[in-house]
């Protein structure tokens, strides 16, 4: 019989571990487009109150919309990831950044290059925030956080990037 558990707590783990990496959750067809580990979805009919509520069961540390699809960024431990996911923009575009856990360890993101990628709003709240794509060019969104590195496992507690996003023209 302890045979037979240890099979089922090992299928427990893997149907977990399967819900973070389900091919389901990592569609990247069409724009917005994205590489890395982020995880698109198109939201239709989704509440505009609502749009961050990630549909996986995972810890995710923050969710981003584009142009109307959701993407989760960073691990189901919560942390983000080095290097960040990447997204392309052209000019004009909006990006909203809903920060699941907003605390001192875990800020709302400022840009790296804000004459490319400008934050021009702030929900009430202070968890979301909105950023505009205004000339073309490259820059980070960082958030004072946790990350690991993909390459070396190592976690660091600082500037974190969230999002890597290249701005093209329209």
């Amino acid at each position: 019989m302890k045979h037979w558990q240890g099979r089922a707590g090992v299928a427990v783990i893997a149907l977990l571990a399967a819900a973070c990496t389900s091919p389901a959750n990592d569609a990247r067809t069409g724009p917005p487009a994205v590489r890395g580990t982020a995880a698109v979805r198109g939201t239709p009919g989704a509440s505009i109150s609502t749009w961050w509520r990630p549909d996986i069961n995972c810890g995710l540390p923050a969710m981003v919309r584009i142009a109307g699809r959701i993407l989760g960024v960073g691990n189901c431990a919560g942390l983000f990831l080095v290097p960040a996911d990447e997204v392309t923009l052209r000019v004009g575009d909006q990006i909203e950044v809903h920060m699941m856990e907003l605390t001192p360890v875990f800020t709302l993101p400022t840009s790296s290059g804000p004459s490319v990628l400008q934050r021009i709003a702030v929900s009430p709240d202070g968890v979301t925030g909105t950023y505009r794509a205004l000339r073309p060019g490259r820059a980070e969104l960082v958030s004072d956080a946790w990350c690991v590195s993909i390459r070396t496992s190592q976690e660091t507690k600082g500037s974190c990037p969230v999002l890597a996003v290249t701005v093209v023209p329209g």
